[in-house]
């Protein structure tokens, strides 16, 4: 399997990033909170339907303090 491109659009707390590895090794680094373990949870919703960890109730919606983000 090879990740050309994957485009993330208001996905957990990520607004919007481009990520275009071009079927390349890729590693993701950063400070905590950065944003992580959503591009992993992203990849793994899209090859089999859950959270990268084991999360009950997940839910790839975007969440503000007052719950879900709608109109997005």
């Amino acid at each position: 399997m090879r990740l050309d491109t994957l485009n993330l659009n208001n996905f957990q707390g990520i607004r919007s990033l481009t990520l275009a590895p071009h079927g390349a090794n890729v590693s993701v680094y950063g400070d905590n909170g950065t944003g992580k373990t959503t591009i992993f949870n992203a990849i793994t919703w899209l090859l089999f339907g859950r959270a990268g960890e084991d999360i009950k109730g997940y839910t790839p919606k975007t969440r503000t303090a007052d719950g879900e983000a709608h109109n997005l």
